[in-house]
C-alpha cells in the first residue's frame, strides 16, 4: 500500500506505540467460538459474575463488520451496551461503505439510506450482488475517473 507523508508517518507513529497481539479472520470461523473464561470478570469494568450479568452474547468483532460467530465470555451486560452505542456511532459513520463492500452484518447486506425519509441517495445490494444507486436527483451523483 502507498501512503502519503502524513499518513506515512502516522503509521509509523502508530506501530511504535502499538503491539499487534493477535491477528484473525472472521472468514475463517463458522461456528460460534469463545474468548476469554467463562467463570473470569469483565475485561473492561472488572466486575465479577454475580455483581455483573453476562446474559448477553457480545461479539469481539463487531457484527456490522462481518462477524457472526467470534464471541466472548468477558464482557459484561453493561459493557456490552456501552460498546453497542460505539457500534451504532461506527455504523453511522461507515454509512455506504458497508452495503458497497458487500459486507453481511447478521444475516444480510445492510441497505443505505441518506436521510430517514424517503428524500436523498438510497442504495441497496440485489440478491445477485449487483449494487444499485437510486437518487431523487442524479445531479447528486458525481463519478471520478
Amino acid at each position: 500500500m502507498n501512503l502519503d507523508k502524513t499518513n506515512a508517518k502516522r503509521a509509523e507513529l502508530f506501530s511504535s506505540l502499538y503491539e499487534i497481539e493477535d491477528s484473525i479472520s472472521v472468514r475463517d470461523f463458522v461456528r460460534r467460538t469463545y474468548r476469554g473464561s467463562k467463570n473470569g470478570n469483565c475485561r473492561f469494568c472488572e466486575g465479577f459474575r454475580g455483581e455483573a450479568t453476562f446474559r448477553n452474547l457480545p461479539h469481539v468483532i463487531p457484527q456490522m463488520l462481518g462477524n457472526k460467530y467470534l464471541v466472548s465470555h468477558f464482557e459484561c451486560d453493561n459493557c456490552n451496551a456501552i460498546f453497542s452505542e460505539y457500534e451504532d456511532s461506527l455504523s453511522k459513520y461507515l454509512g455506504i461503505y458497508n452495503t458497497i463492500s458487500n459486507t453481511r452484518s447478521a444475516s444480510k447486506i445492510p441497505k443505505f439510506k441518506q436521510n430517514k425519509n424517503e428524500e436523498g441517495l438510497k442504495v441497496f445490494v440485489d440478491d445477485k450482488g449487483v449494487v444499485h444507486f437510486i437518487s431523487p436527483n442524479l445531479e447528486d451523483i458525481h463519478v471520478n475517473q
